[in-house]
């Protein structure tokens, strides 16, 4: 992978010609801006700048992981990474997350619901998500034994919600 200079990126600002900056890696931008969910415009703007703040003040770093290695054709010759991704923080994105796991009062959500969020995220992490990729760069299906995984979890009891089938659940994700 190339390394590059603030300066040479900041000479790539042109709507045919578009990089940027984010965590001290240079992304190529051109071809992905008129893809943009954001709009083309929004993201050209900051074409050939340090777009790391901005970025993540609107998106999660999952959004990175996945398009990232796409776009991505080098690093910043100096600097360090400002942001690191923590799959079990609360985003500072607006609307990401409901408002009770930023501080605010809500008479829908309690303790447990943390439980729960922290434990699923937990289990996302460690257990499902490389597999998951796996199954879908071979087109590959679930195996029972995962789905097994996913029941023993209480995935599935959570997901039906309330009823007399929870007595045949040893417990729920997050001890709930």
């Amino acid at each position: 992978m190339k390394t590059f200079t603030r300066d040479q990126v900041s000479k790539h600002n042109q709507e045919t010609d578009s990089w940027i900056i984010i965590d001290h890696k240079v992304f190529d931008i051109t071809r992905f801006a008129p893809l943009h969910p954001g709009g083309e415009k929004i993201l050209l703007q900051y074409g050939g700048t340090d777009a790391t703040d901005d970025f993540y003040s609107l998106h999660r770093s999952e959004v990175l992981e996945k398009y990232g290695p796409r776009l991505q054709i080098g690093t910043l010759a100096s600097g360090s990474e400002k942001f690191r991704s923590s799959f079990n923080s609360v985003s500072v994105v607006p609307y990401a997350e409901p408002s009770y796991w930023r501080g605010l009062h809500s008479p829908y959500y309690n303790q447990s619901h943390v439980e729960y969020r922290k434990a699923l995220r937990e289990f996302v992490h460690a257990e499902m998500r490389e597999y998951a990729e796996e199954c879908e760069t071979k087109s590959a299906v679930i195996s029972k034994d995962f789905l097994k995984k996913l029941g023993d979890f209480g995935l599935f009891a959570a997901a039906i919600g309330p009823g007399p089938h929870l007595k045949f659940v040893d417990k729920l994700p997050g001890n709930i």
